[in-house]
């Protein structure tokens, strides 16, 4: 089973074993990281199918898809308050994409309430993944300054994702 289709009430244990902080940061980022060219594809399957089958055979989907941007928004706003400001300071667009993200989440839940599901395919379409794009690029930023890269240069790496791994998990993860 994969993740997508697992809601968040669905797990009833998660259990993380680390004697480092930065290790637990790295690891979770890492997880986003891994788990980002997923949610990218299951958001255009979902905008694909509430377009040609219609909204009513995506809601269950839809509220998956919600769930896991609100789990995102979290391990951001978590990983903000273990790593300091001074760290996310950094990254200038981490609080901009935070905001920009909980909006976006916004209208989609209001083209809902209104019916609108062309307006709300238009948004998990061209908003939502790209906010993906943006949350997964952010990450990498980060991942590489925790793994102490002194400066991030987004023109540099053209959209090669280059994982440093100079730390070793000994955490697991069960659902």
């Amino acid at each position: 089973q994969n993740y997508f289709n697992m809601q968040l009430s669905q797990v009833e244990t998660l259990e993380y074993l680390s004697e480092d902080i930065n290790e637990l940061l790295v690891d979770v980022m890492k997880g986003w990281l891994d788990a980002f060219p997923e949610m990218i594809e299951n958001t255009e399957k979902i905008s694909n199918q509430i377009r040609f089958s219609g909204v009513q055979s995506a809601f269950k989907k839809i509220e998956v898809l919600i769930e896991n941007y609100e789990y995102l928004i979290s391990s951001i706003i978590s990983i903000k308050n273990l790593i300091g400001d001074s760290a996310a300071a950094g990254l200038a667009h981490l609080s901009l994409a935070e905001e920009k993200t909980k909006s976006m989440l916004s209208e989609a839940l209001m083209a809902v309430e209104k019916k609108d599901f062309v307006c709300l395919a238009d948004i998990i379409e061209y908003e939502l993944i790209t906010s993906l794009q943006n949350w997964e690029k952010l990450l990498l930023d980060l991942l590489n300054l925790l793994n102490g890269e002194k400066a991030v240069d987004n023109r540099a790496r053209q959209d090669r994702y280059k994982i440093i791994s100079s730390f070793t998990s000994r955490g697991r993860m069960a659902n």
